[in-house]
């Protein structure tokens, strides 16, 4: 069987055969393909015992090309016998060329794709500029070979590898110019829709501290991009969360990546449900982005390849571990509240050698923990989780500015609380045999009352 296409110099194709198994479990045919140039000289040749093809060949003449199929003159070797029935057979071809032209992409606007065939490339164009910093991102549910992008001169500047959800990231460009992107149909696969984006890192949307952010991944490939300013030396939390749908699953399964200013990650994950970079120290000044995409893993979750799973609404919240600290005093009571789930409220006293010093906190809101820290920043102590916890009789062993951090717990309703400082030292006396009327009036308040005992009294 002889077939006919027209190419023109300078592209490329690939020519795909596929035979299917028998009853008896024989592959239909086993095939030798020629592809051949207008002058009838031959390019490329395979002899198969299965499926084949020949993958990406340069099309160095313009004109009508060929291609032939015929029985594997070495079909008797295939391991499957002499078996007659083996020299003929149903079988489909398909010739699929490698720079079909491209569709226009932006960033910041997904687009949505489908392969027609196991051959099939689709390709996008896109306007870039030296130093934009660049990622593409494919989301099926048709697995793509792999996807791959070139810079104006045609050389490849990057290449994912195989999957349902795969992707370039971070490319930086060299030159201005129309570049190509290209997402290739993976070999005997089933094939269908996709989408791709396209996303530069400056493109992004400033997210405010301790503010939760209810927003959704709405279309297939899409990326989102958040940005805020921290200083080196800081600590920051980024918190991910998504709701559970009416059938029980998480409406959406992230990847998420922190990136430094100078571009490089800090931090990455990807999880089946919500997840937090907790405590994240800051080691550049500048603007920090987080980065929020589907989980290249979504259909291994556990809930099936269930293509809703690839968008979806989910909250973000960035809150820094260590920003400005509310004063507070011994024997003052001072009321707080968590307006995101990753919040840490700082509360600072001055503190001197010798000082025997506890800190309560009471909810209603529960928090994650307590902790103190000494004027170098050291931390001195810590509580555990719950609505009422605290640091009890710390021995200060320096003169200065302390810090006391309360924590929100991840995953739990945010709200209000109180924190008390006492020291014990400042106390009240109280006589014996004469009852004491008083009240705890606010919370995390902390009554100290001494009296004199001799020892072997009771």
């Amino acid at each position: 069987d002889v077939f006919t296409f027209f190419a023109a110099q300078g592209a490329f194709v690939t020519v795909d055969f596929f035979s299917p198994t028998d009853s008896s479990g024989y592959p239909g045919l086993m095939p030798r393909i020629d592809l051949l140039r207008p002058n009838n000289t031959q390019v490329s040749t395979v002899n198969a015992c299965t499926n084949t093809r020949l993958d990406n060949i340069p099309v160095d003449a313009t004109g009508t090309w060929s291609v032939r199929v015929r029985e594997n003159p070495n079909w008797a070797g295939c391991g499957y016998g002499a078996i007659e029935a083996l020299r003929t057979g149903v079988y489909t071809l398909a010739v699929c060329l490698s720079n079909t032209p491209p569709v226009p992409i932006e960033y910041g606007e997904p687009i949505l794709s489908s392969f027609a065939s196991d051959c099939f490339t689709v390709n996008y164009s896109f306007t870039g500029s030296v130093g934009d910093v660049v990622s593409a991102l494919y989301v099926g549910p048709t697995t793509t070979r792999r996807i791959r992008m070139f810079d104006p001169s045609g050389v490849e500047i990057g290449v994912s590898g195989t999957g349902v959800t795969v992707g370039i990231f971070d490319e930086v460009l060299a030159a201005n110019g129309t570049y190509r992107l290209s997402a290739e149909a993976l070999n005997d696969s089933v094939v269908g829709s996709f989408g791709i984006g396209l996303s530069e890192l400056d493109d992004v949307v400033p997210i405010a501290f301790n503010t939760p952010l209810n927003t959704t991944i709405g279309q297939l490939a899409e990326v989102d991009l958040y940005s805020f300013s921290a200083t080196a030396g800081s600590f920051v939390t980024v918190d991910y969360s998504t709701p559970t749908t009416v059938s029980g699953y998480p409406d959406h399964f992230a990847r998420m990546d922190l990136i430094r200013p100078d571009g490089t990650i800090a931090v990455t994950n990807a999880a089946c449900g919500n997840f937090r970079f907790d405590n994240v120290a800051v080691n550049q000044t500048g603007s920090w982005t987080v980065r929020v995409r589907t989980h290249e893993g979504w259909n291994g979750c556990g809930y099936g390849a269930i293509i809703a799973l690839t968008t979806g609404a989910y909250t973000l919240s960035v809150c820094p571990s260590d920003g400005a600290s509310i004063p507070i005093a011994y024997w003052q009571t001072v009321a707080g509240a968590f307006a995101a789930d990753c919040q840490t409220s700082n509360f600072s006293f001055i503190g001197s050698v010798g000082d025997v010093v506890s800190a309560l906190y009471v909810g209603p809101t529960t928090a994650r923990r307590i902790r103190m820290f000494d004027p170098a920043g050291v931390e001195i102590g810590a509580s555990g989780q719950g609505l009422t916890v605290g640091i009890f009789d710390e021995v200060l062993t320096a003169n200065g500015t302390y810090r006391i951090a309360a924590e929100a717990l991840n995953d739990s309703v945010v709200g209000s609380f109180g924190i008390g400082l006492s020291e014990l030292d400042e106390v009240v006396p109280i006589a014996f045999n004469t009852p004491l009327n008083t009240t705890i009036s606010q919370l995390a308040e902390v009554d100290l009352y001494s009296f004199s005992a001799t020892a072997g009294s009771f």
